[in-house]
């Protein structure tokens, strides 16, 4: 059972590092003048491979989106201790 939690846990991290890459922020960047709001469906259009728990750049990657969401969780902690404190 955790190894399947881990798994899952990883692909969603890795799945962050894909959205957040430069190359899909430039293509987003593009259509967005075309589309007056862009869908999540917008993904379709990319070729993301399924998570391999065995591949060492996927994981690299899902380390590379973990890092992302602690850095993230962190501002916004820090962000809601200063509005808190006002």
């Amino acid at each position: 059972m955790f190894e399947k939690n881990y798994i899952v846990v990883n692909k969603g991290y890795y799945f962050l590092a894909l959205l957040l890459a430069p190359q899909i922020n430039a293509a987003v960047k593009e259509l967005t003048p075309w589309i007056k709001h862009l869908q999540p469906r917008f993904i379709n259009y990319f070729y993301i491979g399924k998570f391999n728990p065995n591949n060492s750049t996927h994981v690299k990657l899902s380390q590379l989106g973990k890092e992302i969401r602690e850095r993230g969780a962190s501002q916004n902690s820090k962000k809601s201790h200063k509005r808190s404190s006002r």
